[in-house]
């Protein structure tokens, strides 16, 4: 089954235009047109607060630690096993 790709409307063309290729003989104004782009897509970006950038950085910080404590534990455990094991 086919399906139908949805295009976002872009604020470079207008709607009866189709989509153009990169042109060799203008490329100053393509590579503004691209910078345009950028800048709208940009500008859809929604920034976390300081708050939410701080709880969310203090939710890694814990994971990480506690991931690391973790795999601190079944080292120290597995190093245990296998040297009882050699010796035994």
């Amino acid at each position: 089954m086919a399906t139908k790709e949805i295009q976002q409307p872009s604020p470079l063309r207008t709607k009866n235009q189709p989509p153009r290729s990169f042109s060799w003989r203008k490329p100053w104004e393509e590579m503004v047109k691209f910078l345009k782009g950028v800048r709208y897509e940009f500008n859809k970006i929604t920034w976390p607060t300081r708050q939410e950038l701080q709880y969310n950085s203090a939710v890694v910080v814990m994971i990480t630690v506690f991931i690391s404590l973790y795999m601190w534990g079944v080292d120290k455990i597995l190093d245990w096993l296998f040297g009882w094991l050699k010796r035994g």
